[in-house]
Formats: structure tokens, sequence, C-alpha cells
């Protein structure tokens, strides 16, 4: 997660740079755990995960992140890229160019 983070926060600001203007940062996230951890004071108790949570929540409250949303595991288009039994969310992802995701975690 801290890795895909970085890169995109490096490339949002190369973006920025390159075009002067904001570009907001959204966080997709298909974790339960991950997205409650993030968006409440949820205690977690790996110190490697208290370091990114930390980092990442730093984040969100500077507005370097403007979205945390969680993708139930029913619409995650990459649980196709990994599981026989998928939904079909990347079939409507491709088709459609949409995606379904839950604001509200």
């Amino acid at each position: 997660m801290m890795l895909r983070f970085e890169n995109a926060f490096i490339m949002r600001k190369s973006v920025q740079d390159i075009m002067g203007t904001n570009v907001p940062l959204k966080l997709f996230n298909d974790s339960g755990c991950l997205f409650h951890a993030l968006t409440t004071i949820h205690p977690a108790t790996e110190k490697q995960l208290l370091i990114d949570l930390s980092i990442l929540r730093q984040s969100y409250e500077h507005r370097d992140i403007a979205e945390i949303l969680r993708i139930p595991g029913r619409n995650n288009p990459a649980d196709a890229l990994a599981k026989s039994d998928s939904s079909p969310a990347l079939t409507n992802l491709l088709n459609n160019n949409t995606m379904i995701v839950n604001p509200n975690g």
C-alpha cells in the first residue's frame, strides 16, 4: 500500500507542477480493516502497519489525499486477475468504464 501511495503522490506532484493546477489524489482500497483504520480511530498492532497508517492518516489530514474510498470485494476488478470465481467487476470496468465504490466503507 505504501509504495503505491508514494508512487501516486510523486506522480500527482509531477502532474501538478506541469499543469499548474491541483490534482486530487484518491486512495481506493478493498480492505475493510485498513479502510476503517485510516478513517476512524482504530488501533493497529504491527509496528510497520502503525507507521504506514500514521503516514497515510497524516497525508489525509493535510489533504494530500482527497478521498479514501473502499471497493467491496464483490466490486473489485482486481479480483478477476487473481480469483477464478470473481465477480464481473473487471468486465464492467472494461466495457462500461465504470466501477462501483462504497464511500461509506
